[in-house]
């Protein structure tokens, strides 16, 4: 498939090519993301969850810079291949890997830093103090490695290549598997080794994309990477939304865990990373169809045909909210083997805390995938501002109002209420965004 058949195929053929091959894509991803989860509850502990989920906004903090630029440059090159001009796309694709690159070991070591500095908030907890430290130390050693590769699938997207998308994550998630189960269940070696099969694995993927750009016939080829600063400034701009949501997202992670850790310590941080672990699964696949669809979203919107990006619009959104609903009745069903997966612990505390969390979180599905799509369209339909504003509300206003009353009623149930009760109030806003989107196009 080539990017110019995103305008003369049936919608429903683009919808199939684009997203099949990412959602299985993203499939292997969450095999990877569950099995990682698995190997470091059932071999390094409960402790080792926990270490993770505090470490991951961090880490989330170095990507922002670094997938902005992914992001908003992958909105600006589809738009200007919608128009013909392939040239100053690929100069805007050299101009943007090199920029991601730059921010990538910036960022990395960034992250090496702050992990000298875990024992600051984690004074009650020195041992979940140490495996974050180590955790996150390692995993930005390798930061220059693994984040360019999310960058560079959106690249390849945009050339139309979701297969070849597909069989590189399907070789880096199971290259990581395998690392995980010789580390950890061979070797039985620590936390560190997790994150060091994790950046060993991604760096593999970006090594493979970059190869690929090289040495093959893409529409988007390496060249002079010199581009107006103007258009710099459009690319930062067009990816604000991603690098502000995904700044606040992480804020208001470390905000949960502190929450977390006051009302129920170690054991309430591990329980909620089991909750993070299942939604990622279901995130990650709603988030493929998605980002599958922004391509050939914004290359019509270029190319001036809205009833076709309407078309892909409503494809997405049916196919994410019959996944959604499916996953909620998933978790309602079963809770306490989904729980179990992932720690081997006795301990009926950690196993109700969990359940329970599982529970309450469940219905932020019913709305939380219409938001997705809604904030996705936004930014593929070059309006940076209503996709800020919408950021702001769901990744921001939402959450922190909802946190702090929440809490002071239902104290450690008000954490668990928290998602629902922040994607409902998203809805409203989103629902009137999507009447805004109907109308224009």
């Amino acid at each position: 498939m080539t990017e110019t058949e995103f305008k003369t195929l049936p919608i429903r053929k683009i919808f199939l090519r684009c997203t099949v091959p990412n959602m299985l894509s993203m499939i292997f991803s969450s095999i990877y993301f569950i099995v990682d989860g698995i190997f470091i509850g059932r071999y390094v502990g409960e402790v080792g969850l926990a270490a993770v989920n505090i470490s991951w906004p961090f880490l989330l903090i170095t990507f922002a810079m670094a997938d902005m630029i992914a992001v908003g440059s992958s909105v600006k090159i589809a738009l200007t291949l919608g128009k013909g001009d392939t040239d100053y796309a690929s100069k805007i694709f050299s101009t943007s890997v090199l920029l991601v690159f730059i921010l990538s070991a910036f960022f990395g070591s960034f992250a090496v830093v702050i992990a000298q500095f875990t024992d600051v908030f984690l004074v009650n907890d020195l041992e979940l103090s140490n495996y974050t430290s180590r955790y996150l130390t390692h995993i930005g050693y390798f930061a220059i490695g693994f984040i360019p590769l999310y960058a560079m699938d959106n690249y390849l997207r945009i050339c139309g290549k979701m297969k070849l998308c597909l069989y590189i994550n399907v070789v880096s998630s199971l290259v990581n598997i395998f690392l995980d189960w010789l580390f950890l269940a061979k070797f039985g070696w620590g936390i560190e080794s997790a994150a060091i099969a994790t950046g060993i694995s991604t760096s593999l993927g970006t090594i493979i994309s970059l190869l690929v750009f090289a040495s093959s016939k893409l529409t988007l080829k390496f060249t002079k990477p010199k581009i107006p600063f103007k258009d710099i400034l459009e690319i930062i701009y067009n990816g604000s939304s991603e690098f502000f949501g995904k700044i606040a997202g992480s804020l208001i992670a470390i905000l949960t865990n502190a929450f977390l850790l006051s009302l129920g310590g170690a054991v309430a941080v591990t329980a909620y990373s089991i909750v993070m672990y299942v939604d990622g699964v279901v995130r990650s696949i709603i988030y493929g169809i998605v980002d599958s669809l922004q391509p050939p979203i914004t290359y019509n919107f270029g190319a001036d045909q809205p009833k076709r990006v309407f078309g892909i619009y409503k494809a997405s959104l049916i196919a994410t909210g019959c996944i959604s609903i499916a996953a909620m009745f998933i978790l309602l069903a079963i809770p306490e083997l989904l729980v179990q997966v992932f720690i081997k612990s006795t301990d009926e505390s950690i196993i109700k805390i969990a359940v329970t969390a599982l529970l309450l979180f469940s219905p932020t599905y019913l709305t939380s995938w219409f938001n997705l799509v809604t904030g996705s369209i936004l930014t593929s339909l070059d309006r940076p501002k209503e996709s800020l504003v919408l950021m702001t509300l769901s990744s921001v206003v939402f959450p922190l109002v909802s946190v702090f009353i929440l809490t002071f009623f239902f104290e450690l149930n008000g954490v668990f209420l928290t998602p629902i009760v922040t994607q409902t109030a998203t809805f409203f806003v989103s629902f009137l965004c999507f009447i805004k989107i109907k109308q224009k196009l």
